[in-house]
């Protein structure tokens, strides 16, 4: 009885030493099991907001916006060097001058002479738009100049550069007055190729107020002086 006793007590032992591991290793991983959610939460929250899908991507879209913007700057000097800009009215001094040998017989000829005034190179081409004008509100009198032919060359002014377009203007006297019904006008204005701003220019004269007698005619910008 005493041995059976015995045995029962050290099997009751045995079994007590191993649920108490048991419960050791269960309550060990049941740790590291909960441990380790937090661990990986910890893990994922720098991983979503050091991930920054958006501000990697941000940084190479910066780049590529960077050196679209780079690509259209250098388009953009491309085309304004490739393509100089037309002279306006405000870039130009706008004089008369007399044309040499005068012009032909019922004409007299004369020299629109257009000065690059900036510090920048501008261009110029075609015809010049021209009138004569009268009073202090610079009234056109009769039809604005008749285009001459002529060659019409893309011409660049550097600053300083002068170019000219001849006009041609009719004699009032060589047409009846009736007809003519002349009129004293101040000068001329004038409008440079493709621009809607006009400068005047003094040249006090008597021109014909009828539009279609002694129309003045103008011709093209040239980058000579020399013509008539």
């Amino acid at each position: 009885m005493r041995d059976i006793r015995r045995l029962t007590m050290v099997a009751a032992g045995v079994l007590g030493v191993a649920l108490a591991a048991a419960g050791c290793s269960g309550g060990d991983a049941a740790t590291k099991s909960a441990g380790a959610t937090p661990s990986a939460s910890a893990g994922s929250s720098p991983v979503t907001a050091a991930s920054s899908a958006a501000p990697a991507d941000d940084g190479d879209d910066g780049e590529q916006g960077g050196a679209g913007s780079e690509q259209s700057g250098e388009q953009g000097e491309s085309g304004s060097g490739g393509e100089t800009a037309g002279c306006t009215a405000s870039d130009l001094k706008i004089t008369d001058e007399a044309a040499a040998g005068g012009g032909s017989a019922g004409h007299h000829s004369e020299y629109l002479i257009f000065e690059n005034v900036t510090g920048k190179a501008c261009s110029l081409e075609g015809y010049p738009g021209v009138s004569f004008v009268t009073g202090d509100s610079g009234k056109q009198v009769g039809k604005a100049f008749a285009r001459a032919g002529g060659d019409t060359p893309l011409i660049m002014l550097t600053p300083g550069d002068r170019v000219h377009a001849t006009i041609q203007i009719a004699d009032p006297r060589n047409v009846d007055a009736g007809d003519c019904k002349p009129v004293e006008v101040r000068g001329y204005r004038i409008y440079p190729p493709d621009e809607t701003a006009a400068v005047f220019v003094s040249k006090p004269q008597t021109a014909c107020s009828a539009g279609d007698e002694a129309v003045g005619q103008v011709k093209p910008i040239a980058p000579r002086t020399s013509d008539s």
